[in-house]
Formats: C-alpha cells, sequence, structure tokens
C-alpha cells in the first residue's frame, strides 16, 4: 500500500506534537506537587493558631479554625490522591505518544540498499570507459534510512564514486607497477550513527599512493534534531548541536577587531564574532557589563562565533518545514513546537 508523502509529512506533524504534548504533561504534574507542598504550608499557621487558642483559652477551640483545618486536610487528601492518578495517567500518555511517533518514523524507513540498485551499472558503465577494472563492493546496506535522506544521497554518492573512477583510480598496468592488483576496489561503506549527530559530516581518510575513504556521517531521519535551545531577544531558537563547537563565556576584554571584524582567539587562532541580534535584524541588546554567551559554529574549514543572550540547554525537536506561504526565511530552516506550547526556529547556516 502506498501512502502519499504529503499525508506522511502531514501524520509525522502531528504525531510529532503529540509526543511534545505529552511530554509537557510533566510540568502540570510538578505544578500539582507545589500545590500538595503550599496546601501543608497552609495548614501549618492554622494548625499553630488553634494550639495557641487552646491554651489561652483552658481547651476550648474555635469551631471555624477547626472547620477550616478539617477543610485543608480533606482538600490535601483529594489533592494527594489526584496526584497519583495523574502522573499514571501522563506515563501512559508519553509511553502511548512514544509508541505512536516511532511506528510513524518505521514507516518512513527504507533499506539502505533500495537506493543503491543503480550504482553498480553505473561502475560497470564507467570502467569499460575508462578502461579500468574496479570492484564495487557495497557494506552496510541493511540499516533503514529516511527517505528523504535516501533521496538526497543519490546525487553525492553518485559523485564520489564517479570521482574514485575518474581521477582515483589507476589504469591495470598503472596498478600492476606499484605492486598492487590490476583490478582496484571501491567500497561504499556509509556510516549510521544518530547517537549525537543530527546533521551530516564528512570527513576524508587518505594515504598516497593506497587509496582514500570517505564518511557520510547522517542521521537516520531527519524528523527529529538534537539541538541547543538558544534565547535571541527573548524568542526561542535552535542550533544543530552537530555545528556547534563549543559555547563560550567571554568579557568584552576577550574580544579584538580588526578591520572594524570583532573577533576572539580560540586555540590560538582568530574566530570571528556576530551577534545574532544582528543576524535576524532586531533591536540591539543593552551593552553586558559582565560575560555573554558565544555559540562556536563550526562545518570543519570555518568557525566563527554567534553572540546569544541565553544558552537554554539541549533538547531533542520534532521539527516541521517551514509553511511555503512564508518564502523563504534567511538562515532557518525549520520550525518547532516546545514542550510548553512555544514555537521557535531551528537556525541553518549555509
Amino acid at each position: 500500500m502506498r501512502v502519499n508523502a504529503e499525508n506522511m509529512n502531514h501524520l509525522m506533524a502531528l504525531v510529532g506534537e503529540c509526543l511534545v504534548h505529552a511530554q509537557s504533561v510533566k510540568s502540570v504534574y510538578q505544578s500539582l506537587l507545589t500545590l500538595k507542598k503550599d496546601i501543608a504550608e497552609l495548614e501549618k499557621p492554622l494548625q499553630l493558631s488553634l494550639e495557641s487558642q487552646v491554651k489561652n483559652t483552658e481547651g476550648l477551640q474555635d469551631a471555624g479554625i477547626q472547620e477550616s483545618l478539617l477543610r485543608v486536610a480533606g482538600i490535601q487528601q483529594t489533592v494527594s490522591q489526584d496526584i497519583v492518578r495523574f502522573e499514571r495517567f501522563s506515563r501512559r500518555m508519553e509511553h502511548l505518544a512514544h509508541r505512536l511517533y516511532n511506528e510513524v518514523i518505521s514507516s518512513r524507513m527504507v533499506p539502505f540498499s533500495d537506493g543503491l540498485h543503480g550504482f553498480s551499472r553505473m561502475v560497470r558503465d564507467l570502467a569499460r570507459e575508462t578502461g579500468e577494472q574496479v570492484n564495487f563492493e557495497i557494506a552496510g546496506a541493511a540499516p533503514p534510512v529516511d527517505r528523504d535522506i535516501l533521496e538526497r544521497l543519490e546525487a553525492p554518492l553518485s559523485h564520489l564514486i564517479r570521482n574514485a573512477i575518474d581521477h582515483g583510480m589507476e589504469t591495470p598496468s598503472e596498478r600492476q607497477q606499484a605492486g598492487k592488483p590490476a583490478e582496484g576496489t571501491i567500497v561504499l561503506d556509509v556510516v549510521f550513527n544518530m547517537a549525537h549527530e543530527v546533521g551530516g559530516t564528512v570527513r576524508v581518510d587518505a594515504e598516497a599512493g593506497r587509496g582514500a575513504r570517505f564518511y557520510l556521517q547522517l542521521p537516520l531521519t531527519l524528523s527529529v534534531l538534537r539541538t541547543l535551545l538558544l534565547s535571541i531577544a527573548d524568542e526561542p531558537y535552535a542550533l544543530p548541536l552537530s555545528r556547534i563547537d563549543r559555547v563560550l563565556s567571554l568579557t568584552h576584554a576577550d574580544i579584538k577587531e580588526i578591520e572594524d571584524h570583532p573577533y576572539c582567539k580560540l586555540d590560538g587562532e582568530h574566530v570571528g564574532i556576530l551577534d545574532a541580534r544582528q543576524l535576524f535584524q532586531l533591536p540591539p541588546a543593552s551593552v553586558p557589563s559582565g560575560r555573554f554567551s558565544v555559540v562556536v559554529i563550526s562545518d570543519r574549514l570555518n568557525r566563527y562565533g554567534l553572540v546569544v543572550d541565553h544558552v537554554i540547554g539541549e533538547e531533542n525537536l520534532v521539527v516541521r518545514p517551514i509553511d511555503s506561504r512564508l518564502g523563504k526565511i534567511p538562515n532557518v530552516s525549520a520550525g518547532a513546537i516546545l514542550d510548553d506550547d512555544f514555537s521557535m526556529m531551528a537556525i541553518h547556516f549555509a
């Protein structure tokens, strides 16, 4: 049975919201615990007042205070019972929301091998055209991957394979003269790791005369993003953790300038500084007298620091694409809903 991709995306968005709201119930549970504590604190002065009156009136008790104590005790018992029931309910609801979410995620997954059918033929054709002997192997093709990721992988993988044959593979005679087998080997091995990596990273290990290995490290799904939540002009934003090198706490004495471009020194390098409010064309903040937070963003080639108002903390976000009616929003790749029903933007840097 085929399901329309747009319908699947809508379902994914709804399930994501369901999961977020299920998790937000925890804050209500904490409020109930606080209420229980407040009621207990309210009972103490009433009890002390009643005991004081008993001492001063030779054992007589104020009927009004006695009645209030009984009502407080009854309310406290009711709240305690409701807290127990609510805690059970919230656990069940969150468990069901996670199960539903995982089922929808699974429905979006296909074996990685589904996107590799045309590569073997492409390698044979290229090897025939170049007169090279190539053995093409696929390792790690069994893990499931999000359909969206698989579609995006086809072009870069094709580019890697073509370059490997056109520029990285010697002719059979050249290989034999170098003491290598006449047939070269291309092993396509995509490493999946969604524990901490939520974006995509590329690593190259090369040894002169021996070959090169390209590592593509990708998330299993684009629906969940591991992020660092930031506060910018009292609004929440998120940065993918995969792009963050570190978070610094700096003072104005740490900031230098070259031709009116601010920078700080990090690991012996100059790291350019950019104010997040300026990036999003927001009103400038008052100049802090003490320390301020700088998120260092890295793409393995360049690093720069983003000045933010506050660092809130890490968060797994169920991201949603920006509505096309809003057009392209600079430096924003997606939206999400937080546990407290606040919408936020996921920052993207090209």
